[in-house]
């Protein structure tokens, strides 16, 4: 491949920035709860996993490419007589009601870097399986 007007490329070419990917599986641990993945930092969040709601799109999928360092969180949550929420704000989080343990893992940008997330649900509790791997330019 030539470039017209020639010009000095890098080399080696510059690792991309790091890339997170998260993902869950598990169903929710009753009728009327649902399963959380919740982050912080600067667009702090969450997205709540129930029958009606997210479920079939839980399988493992790319969610979000953070670009700073974030902390992922998961619980089990009840929802109110109007159901649960597809998504709440970062104020929000705090307020749901725990029904088990938290799960949590942080993350911190590494150049050239992909790390997997899978929050795992079972009953009202939940893990998180981290996967790193390296990755090229151009991602």
């Amino acid at each position: 491949m030539a470039i017209y007007p020639g010009r000095d490329l890098p080399w080696p070419s510059p690792s991309p920035s790091g890339i997170l990917e998260v993902g869950v599986a598990g169903d929710p641990s009753a009728p009327g709860t649902a399963n959380v993945f919740a982050w912080d930092g600067d667009f702090a969040g969450a997205l709540l996993f129930d029958p009606d709601g997210w479920a079939e799109w839980a399988d493992l999928s790319p969610l979000q490419g953070f670009s700073e360092a974030v902390t992922i969180t998961g619980f089990v949550t009840e929802c109110g007589g109007e159901g649960c929420p597809e998504e709440v704000e970062a104020e929000e989080v705090a307020a749901l009601a725990r029904l088990g343990p938290e799960c949590s893992a942080s993350w911190t940008p590494v150049p050239g870097e992909r790390v997997t997330m899978t929050i795992t649900y079972s009953g009202t509790t939940c893990s998180i399986d981290v996967e790193r791997e390296p990755i090229g330019p151009g991602g």
